[in-house]
């Protein structure tokens, strides 16, 4: 609508000079052809009547294109705000898009620690130690989590290094054991220690050594 208003304008703009061409030549024959008046009145008069008429005519024409840039000028306004606006919505979209990604990221980072907690205390060695890898991962990948997990690996050490008499274990259960607290010390070994927390201590004490 607005488009059509504008190209309508923009003709008028165009035709408006040959009006005013055809307007001033029909006034100055007119003058001319009075009677009564001498040569001289009568170019006298047209001459005031053409100058009035293309004063008049010359407003017409600025108040005409005044109107149009205040037009122009409302409609770049326009755009510009519905530029900013479509802007602000992506930085509104963007930024709610990260939120998610970032909670989704903390519930994904969540369930993998709880299941491989769960799965420290399989008795398949080949759980346990995917588990544990799992957990270094999440260390790894996680800053915050970084510490916790290095004091869930090492009260799994404390708890399962001193084992009972070689008589009340199951067979085998003694060298899967061991097999998980070297992999877990390893672990411990090569994680990031930029990451530990200021006063922390890796706490083996009841760990016994391990041949």
């Amino acid at each position: 609508m607005s488009d059509n208003k504008t190209d309508t304008l923009r003709n008028w703009l165009i035709v408006l000079p040959f009006i005013f061409i055809l307007f001033l030549i029909a006034v100055f024959l007119a003058f001319v052809n009075v009677e009564g008046l001498s040569t001289e009145q009568r170019l006298n008069y047209g001459t005031k009547a053409l100058t009035t008429t293309g004063t008049i005519f010359a407003g017409i024409a600025v108040f005409i294109n005044a109107f149009y840039t205040a037009k122009r000028a409302e409609a770049m306004d326009k755009s510009a705000e519905a530029a900013n606006k479509s802007a602000e919505a992506a930085n509104k979209s963007a930024e709610a898009a990260l939120r998610n990604a970032a909670s989704a990221q903390d519930k994904q980072i969540t369930e993998r620690f709880a299941k491989a907690i769960e799965q420290l205390g399989n008795e398949k060695i080949e759980v346990r130690l995917g588990a544990i890898y799992t957990l270094e991962r999440i260390a790894k990948d996680s800053k915050d989590d970084h510490w916790t997990i290095m004091e869930v690996l090492t009260a799994f050490v404390r708890e399962n290094a001193s084992l009972k008499p070689q008589e009340e274990v199951k067979k085998g259960e003694v060298l899967k054991l061991r097999t998980a607290i070297r992999t877990v010390i390893t672990v411990i070994e090569r994680r990031y220690r930029e990451n530990d927390s200021e006063d922390s201590i890796i706490d083996l004490r009841h760990h016994v050594k391990i041949t």
